[in-house]
């Protein structure tokens, strides 16, 4: 899926009139720019699972780390402090990506 707006367009509010096409079991891959709590819970309440690049400055200290090094950690929203899980998975490149999975 994907979306096309005119010069100068806003690509998040494309994103939001993308919602409309995301299905139960789709999976959405979004850049860091992207990544916000009212955002995610938009995408999250159509059903449809996340990964998204968080920026490398968000500090998000290990809850505990996973058998191929990666870890789990909460982000808690600003005003309602629920929590997301995040994961940093280190890719074959040996470079390090942060992403959150729904």
């Amino acid at each position: 899926m994907s979306g096309i707006d005119q010069w100068g367009g806003s690509e998040h509010k494309l994103a939001r009139r993308l919602l409309a096409s995301l299905r139960p079991g789709m999976l959405l891959l979004a850049d860091r720019d992207f990544a916000g709590h009212e955002l995610w819970g938009l995408v999250e309440a159509t059903g449809c699972h996340l990964a998204w690049r968080i920026k490398k400055n968000l500090v998000l200290p290990p809850l505990w780390v996973l058998p191929d090094g990666s870890y789990v950690s909460i982000l808690p929203t600003p005003a309602e402090g629920q929590r997301l899980a995040r994961r940093s998975v280190s890719s074959r490149a040996n470079r390090q990506l942060r992403i959150w999975p729904s």
